[in-house]
């Protein structure tokens, strides 16, 4: 009887075996393609269910949930840098570093605090600040990400209040900055709302030359004695060898033309050589400057007439100041100084728009169509992709009606008739929707708006055989004014 029991029990165990061999299985190139498109067209946080099927699918999804790491410098940081480290230490991580591609770090708007603060603080974390773990824990994991072969760096202060950087972190941190800002492997380099910049972070990370994107957001340098501040035009040591950067892609928003020199080698200097780029196809910079400065930046631009396609102008209708008291240029000033009939190789335009009030909508769609009016019938741009997003502000007695408050633009709609665009196929006009709510709300997805909203707004335009046209809409509800929505982002 135990005999045929124990027959029993190793037949079902040799079937179980069996079906479990026979189990039909996915080939380890599908799952990869299966995860590479989820992380492309969801995001990479939608990958942490399919990390738990299999051991096939959590390696694969490895790759895209550690490509990406946050360090938020706040009252917490301490715990998540020595859980980051906990993880690539783990010995069933050791290839776990090797995944990491982008590391960001985030500063928090600056708060004061005095010495004897410390005193409010609790027991645990007291004990923390005085020993100097806070700040061992963060350098610890900037040391152990060194060995990632990063190809993004970002250093990001909430806006609202720009941080300064030289106060912010010490020598030790300073210096892993600058060892991420200089690795070989690193192609694109992020820098926003930091003020007393040391500059070398920047020149000598275009010194490697490796990169191929550089962002300098709303930045200022310390101050430099080197640098001649009376001298207007474009100038470089002749004794320093020239740096032929590889950077396709610039982004210099809310940045000085006196510290954009500084950088690129283009003020007198002993100790910055000139830094040419050949290979440079888009550039995005913020107009909202006096006149003489957008004619040095308007400069530095046109040295790429001949290379640059992709070009990007925020707040294009801009305020001057005289005598104190601020005045807006008249749009016939703002074609005076850029002249895109200038840059050669230019095949597509995005302006970028704010509007309070319906004076400034005026005004901002005036700037907008000198910019965009041919200089003469026979010279007219040759741009094929044009997009125009504009930020309105609404009353607060407006209902949310989306773009029925849209009003037509019959100015824009005239250009192609006048022969402005003689090879322009898509033409995008996204309108941001601002509302006072007393209960804010994450703002929603861009809407496509149907014929009927586009045929009343741009009629000419919408009937054109050869131009795509594309009109989309936003709604964002907040307690807060546009301006201070914007700065808090």
């Amino acid at each position: 009887m135990f005999a045929k029991l124990r027959e029993a029990i190793l037949f079902r165990k040799h079937r179980k075996t069996t079906d479990l061999h026979q189990t039909p299985t996915l080939p380890q190139e599908i799952i990869d393609l299966i995860i590479d498109e989820v992380a492309s067209q969801i995001s990479s946080k939608a990958l942490q269910p399919y990390s738990l099927i299999s051991k096939a699918f959590h390696a694969s999804c490895r790759r895209h949930l550690f490509s990406e790491i946050e360090i938020s410098l706040d009252g917490l940081s301490h715990l998540r840098s020595q859980n980051l480290i906990n993880v690539f230490k783990n010995p069933h991580n050791v290839d776990l570093i090797s995944t990491v591609r982008s590391l960001r770090i985030v500063f928090p708007p600056p708060k004061y605090r005095s010495k004897w603060d410390i005193f409010r603080l609790s027991k645990w974390r007291r004990i923390l600040y005085t020993r100097g773990r806070r700040g061992n824990s963060f350098l610890n994991v900037l040391n152990l990400l060194l060995q990632a072969p990063l190809t993004t760096f970002t250093l990001h202060a909430r806006r609202g209040s720009p941080v300064n950087l030289w106060r912010t972190v010490d020598d030790r941190t300073m210096e892993a900055f600058r060892s991420f800002c200089t690795k070989p492997s690193l192609h694109f380099l992020r820098l926003s709302n930091l003020y007393f910049l040391d500059e070398t972070l920047v020149t000598e990370a275009i010194r490697v030359n490796t990169l191929l994107g550089l962002s300098l957001d709303n930045v200022s340098l310390g101050w430099d004695d080197d640098v001649g501040r009376d001298n207007d035009e474009l100038t470089h040591n002749p004794n320093l060898a020239p740096v032929i950067s590889r950077i396709e892609k610039l982004d210099v928003r809310s940045l000085s033309s006196l510290e954009l020199f500084r950088i690129f080698g283009r003020a007198q200097s002993v100790s910055r050589p000139f830094v040419a780029l050949p290979r440079l196809h888009s550039f995005t910079f913020s107009a909202m400057c006096a006149e003489f400065e957008m004619q040095k930046i308007w400069a530095f631009i046109v040295e790429s007439a001949g290379t640059l396609q992709t070009l990007e102008i925020e707040d294009l209708s801009w305020t001057g100041e005289v005598d104190h008291l601020h005045l807006r240029l008249p749009a016939n000033k703002i074609v005076g100084i850029i002249n895109l009939h200038q840059l050669t190789a230019l095949r597509s335009l995005k302006i970028v728009a704010q509007t309070d009030s319906d004076l400034d909508l005026y005004l901002e769609k005036e700037a907008i169509c000198h910019l965009l009016s041919p200089a003469t019938p026979s010279l007219p741009l040759r741009i094929q992709s044009l997009t125009i997003e504009i930020s309105m502000e609404m009353s607060i007695d407006s209902d949310p009606r989306g773009p029925c408050l849209i009003p037509p633009w019959l100015e824009l709609d005239d250009l192609p008739m006048l022969g402005a665009f003689v090879d322009l196929h898509h033409l995008n006009l996204d309108y941001q929707l601002f509302y006072y709510s007393t209960e804010p709300q994450p703002p929603g997805n861009w809407k496509s708006e149907g014929d009927a909203d586009r045929e009343r707004i741009l009629p000419d335009v919408y009937a054109h055989p050869s131009i795509e046209f594309q009109l989309n809409t936003r709604t964002i509800c907040t307690p807060h004014c546009m301006q201070e929505y914007f700065r808090s982002q």
